[in-house]
C-alpha cells in the first residue's frame, strides 16, 4: 500500500498539497506500480477521503471501492482529530481501554498530523460532493454507529449520491472500527 507524502517520515512532494492532488498521485501509482487498472481501492478516514477523490477523478482506475469512515464529507465541517494523543484516542475509539496494541501514536505522529493539516483544508469538501455522481465503482460505505469524527449524515450523503452503493453500520463502534 502506498504511503502519502509527508507521512511515516517521508517528505512532502511539490504540487501534491491537497486531497485531490494526492488522488491524482494514486492514479499514477496504479498505472506505474500496479499496472492493472482498474484496481480495488479501500480507504479509512483520511485514506477514504483520498479514495473517494480517486474514484471521482479517475473512474477508470477504480473497480470496487470501500470507504471506511471517510473524512472530508461531514455536513457542517466536522470536528477534526485533536492534536493531543490522549484526546485523539478518546475521539477515535468508543472503548479506548480496549484499543489494540500497536495503535498508539508512533514516532511520526507529529509529522503525520502536520501532513494531514496540509492536505485537508476543511471538514466538508463541496467540490468532491459535486463530483460524487462521477463515481461508477461498486462501493461499500462502512461507519461506526458511535463515530465522533464522521457523522452518520456522511454515510447518508454517500448513500444518496453514489450510484452503486451498499452502506452498513458497525454497531457499538467508534471511528476506529477495530
Amino acid at each position: 500500500a502506498p504511503v502519502a507524502p509527508g507521512f511515516q517520515g517521508t517528505a512532502m512532494l511539490d504540487g501534491v498539497d491537497s486531497i485531490k492532488s494526492l488522488a491524482d498521485l494514486w492514479a499514477t501509482f496504479i498505472d506505474d506500480v500496479i499496472g492493472a487498472a482498474p484496481a480495488d481501492v479501500l480507504g479509512y478516514s483520511f485514506g477514504g477521503y483520498t479514495a473517494a477523490w480517486l474514484a471521482a477523478g479517475h473512474p477508470d482506475k477504480v473497480d470496487q471501492l470501500l470507504l471506511q469512515a471517510p473524512a472530508g464529507l461531514a455536513p457542517g465541517g466536522g470536528s477534526g482529530i485533536p492534536d493531543d494523543p490522549k484526546e485523539r484516542v478518546t475521539m477515535l475509539y468508543k472503548y479506548p481501554d480496549r484499543m489494540p496494541e500497536g495503535i498508539q501514536p508512533g514516532a511520526n505522529y507529529a509529522q503525520n498530523r502536520k501532513a494531514i493539516k496540509q492536505y485537508i483544508k476543511t471538514g466538508y469538501d463541496e467540490d468532491l460532493v459535486t463530483r460524487l455522481d462521477d463515481i461508477v465503482s461498486l462501493s461499500l460505505i462502512v461507519l461506526g454507529t458511535d463515530d465522533k469524527l464522521v457523522p452518520q449524515a456522511t454515510g447518508q450523503l454517500l448513500k444518496e449520491k453514489l450510484n452503486r452503493v451498499h452502506f452498513i453500520y458497525v454497531y457499538d463502534a467508534g471511528h476506529g472500527l477495530e
